[in-house]
């Protein structure tokens, strides 16, 4: 595929899942209004920069093997989404009981 702008996207805030597996997206800030969305695929892209996604706190799946995403960036989005199941450039962190079912 050869989606690499999501500008079009903006405007849907209740999307619940996205795949974007195998196109040529670099940017994911138009992604940061969907704060419904749960699962994310975005295999084999061009992405950097996962910031966009930080405050998508309802997030359980982000699939993103086959990105440049430096482990430092990817370690940002495992601590803002800690309930969610990362695989993103050579990371891969899926969630323990402990960290899925926090202590009250």
């Amino acid at each position: 595929n050869r989606v690499s702008d999501l500008s079009s996207l903006a405007e849907l805030e209740k999307m619940l899942w996205l795949e974007l597996d195998n196109n040529q997206v670099c940017d994911l800030s138009p992604l940061a209004g969907m704060k419904e969305l749960k699962k994310l695929y975005m295999e084999n892209n061009r992405v950097r920069i996962l910031e966009p996604l930080l405050e998508l706190t309802r997030l359980e799946i982000v699939q993103g093997k086959g990105n440049p995403a430096s482990s430092s960036e990817t370690l940002k989005l495992v601590k803002a989404l800690p309930k969610c199941s990362i695989k993103v450039g050579s990371f891969n962190k899926v969630p323990t009981r402990r960290n899925r079912n926090p202590a009250p």
